[in-house]
């Protein structure tokens, strides 16, 4: 009898180890294979022969559900018109971590809100190249409407036509170079953001660690500025309705608005302490100043290809004549600030 249950218990420990065995290797193998797993799960579960599994469209991976586990692709990803446009308004509104968010953030605690950012805090923040598209989209979608209500006037070029038929040169370039920004809205934004993250990367060069931070910072506060920008000039839109003078926000008022608004943004991500604010400001006035720069150069240069090409047709400053030097001694004034940068940039460089 004793031996009799001896036996049988050696058997009951064999079958036991047999059954750890292969319970290890089917782990093994599921840890190589993630398939061989979801086989295994298969097998156990007599229901999941009856549910429908999906193949993600980036990993392979079969899974059950409507998002891959692996990767999080969607299972049946659907492209539509209304999907896209769909998208866009779903960030556009997200109160998580859309744009409202972020804009109310960089509205009431900018300092706080950039220095998240710099310390590697995304949620609850949309990303600043983002910020800078939506903030270029609402800005053109603002200026068409009030095209539409008869507020804002279409860009189309002045004739500054003499008796003759010369056109001034200048006035034509500046319109053409006028014409191109409104057309293509996000080509000085983008210029603006990369002055401004420019000068604040040669003004804090101890806060960041790389170029590419002072251009997120750059970014986040150019789509802010543009943003307070557009509300301020919207704020007389009532006005322009009721049929009085056409009021907007002059280019010395911008200054003084991203001036502003940089200093305050540098005083709490930077600070506390004036230096900062005061570093801040400059940087936000300076990238300004650089861009009207770089219009300037461009519309003289211009200028003096029309003069010459074409002396029939235009004229510089005395329709009697062109006067191309008088349009390169402009260039060169309108040169002197991205000249200045330049040679503080050199010369910040030499002394490393």
């Amino acid at each position: 009898m004793s031996s009799s249950s001896s036996k049988q218990n050696q058997q009951e420990k064999q079958a036991s180890e047999a059954k750890e065995d292969a319970t290890a290797e089917e782990n093994a193998t599921a840890k190589e294979d993630p398939e061989a797993e979801e086989d295994a799960e298969a097998k156990e579960d007599p229901a999941g022969s009856l549910t429908e599994t999906a193949e993600c469209p980036a990993c392979g991976r079969r899974f059950v559900g409507d998002y891959c586990p692996g990767c999080g692709q969607e299972a049946d990803p659907s492209v539509s018109a209304t999907g896209v446009i769909g998208g866009f308004f779903r960030e556009l509104v997200d109160v998580e971590n859309g744009f409202w968010p972020t804009f109310v953030g960089l509205t009431l605690r900018p300092g706080k809100t950039l220095q998240k950012y710099l310390s590697g805090v995304r949620k609850g923040l949309i990303g600043p190249g983002r910020y800078l598209l939506v903030a270029v989209v609402v800005v053109a979608g603002t200026d068409q409407v009030e095209r539409w209500i008869g507020t804002e006037p279409p860009p189309v070029a002045g004739p500054y036509m003499t008796a003759d038929g010369k056109k001034e040169a200048l006035e034509v370039a500046l319109d053409y170079y006028g014409l191109v920004g409104e057309q293509a809205r996000i080509l000085p934004f983008l210029l603006l953001t990369v002055l401004l993250a420019s000068g604040l990367q040669a003004l804090f060069r101890d806060r960041f660690s790389r170029g590419a931070e002072a251009l997120a910072v750059g970014s986040f506060l150019t789509g802010h500025a543009v943003l307070l920008a557009e509300g301020a000039d919207l704020a007389f839109l009532g006005a322009r309705l009721s049929g009085g003078p056409a009021v907007e926000l002059q280019f010395r008022a911008a200054v003084v608005l991203v001036a502003a608004y940089a200093g305050i943004a540098c005083w709490g991500c930077f600070g506390p302490g004036w230096k900062a604010a005061l570093k801040g400001a400059f940087g936000g006035a300076w990238a300004l100043v650089e861009l009207s720069s770089i219009v300037g150069v461009a519309s003289a240069g211009t200028a003096v290809w029309l003069a010459s090409a074409y002396p029939d047709a235009y004229y510089a400053f005395d329709p009697g004549g062109t006067q191309v030097g008088e349009f390169l001694a402009l260039a060169g004034v309108f040169s002197v600030p991205l000249l200045l940068h330049a040679g503080v940039e050199a010369l910040t460089t030499r002394q490393k």
